[in-house]
């Protein structure tokens, strides 16, 4: 977007066009980031004039500012000035070189994400009143799983959006162990790589699973015998390569971020190591092929799961306690307007919201009966930092 933007600015664009042309182009973060190339397969797939496409190309890749990681730490094993610039931002330092720069110093970042899914967990659980083990729940509830299949995502962490809906729709999960690939599926570059398709088409039994070799299949058949986790990748360079595990993850690392001079490094050693363990050369060269193809939108297995569990623990609490589980959701949004929906989901969930009661005074959405009452602070032009005193 913002190379269309620079481009657009230089050819004496009026920006409303600009902001039309690339409102199409899906959002995504950086974890989902799969290298200039997807860039550019982006701006290509825009509706507009090929000067701009062409000028915008160009601009991808040139940094014009830095930007500061919402939720990246980094562990330093010095003092941090012996190996970057500080710099001073708010309340926070930050290191004045790209992480990829950073990373290659052998400097650690670590990624601490901070969402308000778990305390939404944490109020739900406590309203419930039971001792509940989140994190030991069942992972084949029939409830929750039924509940998903009908496209009854509001409020389910990371797929309440329409295509997500849709893919659980078609896809039909069972399992936590069938739900969590789901996030490592639904990326922005296995989408414009028309992949999700083919996996749905997998899992669901339209087409038939093929593998390149029949050593492929422990390691791909849990995602429809597509290379969808970076793991993945380090398990092949394992099992065909014979690497150790710190030699696969430099394969794929050099993969990921495909650059010419380690890739035509790595290739070589890679098809021979295989010919070596008794693979042809066909197989292995065709076999690091699709790990460069599917390399740029592998995404992390923990990641996946890590979500797929916060994501699944919601949908359990949504399909098995959905009054604790709304008023939970609704106090955790601040502004009036985020809440309208949920509202709606509460009716059609069978939940009556009862009308705010100065003789009850409670603050936030509580829960009366089978029923739930608005919170006096959500009522326009009082809020929640109003002080009352005796």
């Amino acid at each position: 977007k913002g190379a269309l933007k620079r481009a657009g600015n230089c050819l004496g664009y009026d920006p409303q066009v600009i902001n039309g042309i690339t409102k199409g182009i899906p959002k995504y973060s950086d974890d989902d980031y799969s290298g200039e190339e997807h860039e550019r397969y982006l701006i290509d797939s825009c509706d507009c004039d090929s000067e701009l496409k062409e000028l915008a190309k160009s601009f991808v890749g040139v940094i014009i500012s830095y930007g500061i990681h919402a939720s990246a730490a980094i562990v330093f094993p010095c003092n941090p000035s012996y190996l970057t610039a500080i710099e001073k931002s708010k309340d926070n330092y930050v290191t004045a070189y790209d992480f990829h720069d950073i990373e290659a110093m052998g400097v650690l970042k670590i990624d601490c994400l901070g969402l308000k899914t778990t305390d939404v967990i944490k109020d739900t659980i406590e309203l419930i009143g039971e001792d509940i083990d989140i994190i030991n729940i069942p992972q084949d509830d029939t409830k929750t799983f039924d509940m998903l299949a009908k496209g009854n995502t509001l409020g389910v962490f990371q797929i309440e959006n329409q295509g997500f809906t849709q893919l659980i729709k078609r896809v039909k999960p069972r399992c936590l162990k069938e739900f969590a690939p789901l996030m490592a599926v639904y990326r922005p570059g296995i989408i414009a790589a028309g992949l999700l398709e083919t996996y749905i088409r997998r899992v669901t039994g339209e087409e038939p699973i093929e593998y390149l070799h029949p050593d492929l299949e422990p390691i791909t058949s849990s995602t429809a015998g597509l290379i969808v986790f970076q793991e993945q990748i380090i398990e092949i360079a394992k099992k065909f390569c014979g690497y150790s595990a710190g030699e696969a993850d430099m394969v794929r690392r050099a993969v990921a971020k495909k650059k010419p001079e380690e890739m035509a490094k790595i290739k070589p050693d890679f098809i021979s190591k295989s010919i070596a363990n008794g693979y042809t050369k066909e197989v292995a060269t065709k076999l690091f092929e699709l790990i460069e193809y599917f390399s740029a939108y592998g995404f992390g297995k923990g990641h996946s799961f890590g979500y797929g569990q916060l994501s699944y623990a919601t949908a359990y609490l949504k399909a098995n306690y959905p009054k604790e589980f709304m008023v939970s959701l609704i106090n955790s949004e601040k502004e009036q307007e985020d809440i309208v929906p949920y509202i709606t989901e509460c009716k059609s969930l069978g939940i009556p919201i009862l009308h705010p009661d100065l003789s009850i005074g409670n603050l936030d959405w509580q829960i009366e009966d089978n029923s739930i009452r608005m919170g006096l602070g959500y009522i326009k032009g009082i809020g929640k930092n109003l002080t009352m005193k005796p």
